[in-house]
């Protein structure tokens, strides 16, 4: 059986899919909680470290 990932962006859907994994082991898998809202911003080569840093810098200029 292949293990699904999840991939939530918000504390409280940890532990709402943890909880769900007692209801359902089908369900398990590793969670992967990701900070970064992607809606917005550049998101343009985020596997490069150039990417990285223009999303960075643009996160910083925002939250100033």
């Amino acid at each position: 059986m292949e293990r699904m990932i999840h991939i939530v962006f918000q504390e409280a859907d940890v532990a709402a899919l943890t909880k769900s994994f007692e209801l359902d082991g089908t369900l398990l898998g590793p969670i992967l909680l990701i900070r970064d809202d992607y809606a917005a911003g550049p998101i343009k080569d985020l596997t490069e470290e150039e990417g990285k840093t223009n999303r960075r810098l643009w996160w910083k200029t925002i939250l100033e």
